[in-house]
């Protein structure tokens, strides 16, 4: 009926009274699963008294990565509180129904709480390890994040290759608010977005703003010495607008040594449909 399958089993002691029971129990259970996510192993100790449900040192297996979770819930108030600590968690097993699914994995301390079975607060620091969307892969990421009234707030600073990223912002009723800057990226780490045959680096202030699964993005992108399929640029930055997974370039320039070239155009994420127009800034025919 609930949609959960796997195996469940262990062994509890029953003591107290009959009018206020207490249970000792230790749980066991196998491939536990639940609308597509899975968790290999779980074992712990359970115990309940006057209307407390406490979990001491619960273990979770999700492919090679686990969890240690306490805590505790008020059966008749659907109160709880709860502290998980997670290790080589892999993000492919909670990102699989996204438009762009996310891969690695993560480490990190959660505390969470709640009332009436919903969530109400959250703290967690977390680190990142290989963090890719749609190819592109960030080496390591930290990132703070709260949880109060409806409103997640995250910093988070990290490294791609050699060069080094940050940002900060929040998220309330499914809307993203959030800047992020970036610091010499390689542009070999972005290939898979921009093609192969590329190297050097680019900088970028973004700001992303508006629903979670497709936000508005603004911002500006420059970099120095970029070679692109056999050419060298010495320089090259552009303002761009990401809407509805369209990438837009405006006010682009790209310099190499004897001139350069005003570059203006579009290029759509989902389909990898390109048009691009370049204008020579140096002379006239």
């Amino acid at each position: 009926m609930w949609g959960v399958t796997g195996i469940v089993g262990g062994r509890a002691h029953i003591g107290g009274t009959t009018v206020a029971p207490r249970v000792d129990a230790t749980i066991g259970s196998d491939g536990i699963s639940y609308k597509g996510y899975r968790v290999d192993r779980v074992q712990g100790n359970v115990v309940y008294d006057n209307g407390l449900v406490r979990i001491d040192d619960a273990q979770l297996s999700i492919g090679a990565g686990n969890a240690k979770v306490k805590g505790q819930y008020v059966v008749d108030t659907g109160d709880f509180d709860a502290i998980a600590n997670v290790h080589a968690l892999s993000l492919d097993t909670f990102t699989q129904d996204l438009t762009m699914p996310i891969t690695g994995t993560v480490d990190g301390e959660v505390h969470v709480l709640g009332k009436n079975n919903q969530l109400t607060d959250l703290v967690g620091a977390i680190q990142g390890h290989q963090i890719g969307v749609r190819g592109v892969v960030l080496d390591s990421v930290k990132a703070d994040v709260t949880h109060s009234d409806n409103l997640t707030n995250i910093t988070m600073v990290g490294n791609m290759g050699t060069g080094s990223f940050s940002g900060y912002g929040s998220i309330q009723n499914g809307q993203v608010d959030a800047t992020i800057s970036g610091n010499a990226l390689p542009l070999t780490s972005l290939s898979p977005i921009i093609g192969e045959d590329v190297a050097g680096t680019v900088s970028t202030s973004i700001n992303v703003k508006g629903a979670l699964d497709n936000p508005n993005v603004t911002g500006t992108v420059w970099g120095q010495e970029v070679l692109y399929k056999g050419a060298h640029f010495n320089d090259i930055h552009s303002d761009i607008t990401l809407d509805n997974h369209v990438l837009t370039i405006t006010n682009g320039h790209i310099g190499d040594g004897s001139g350069g070239y005003d570059i203006t155009g579009w290029y759509n994420i989902n389909t990898d449909a390109l048009d691009l127009n370049a204008k020579s800034s140096c002379c006239t025919y």
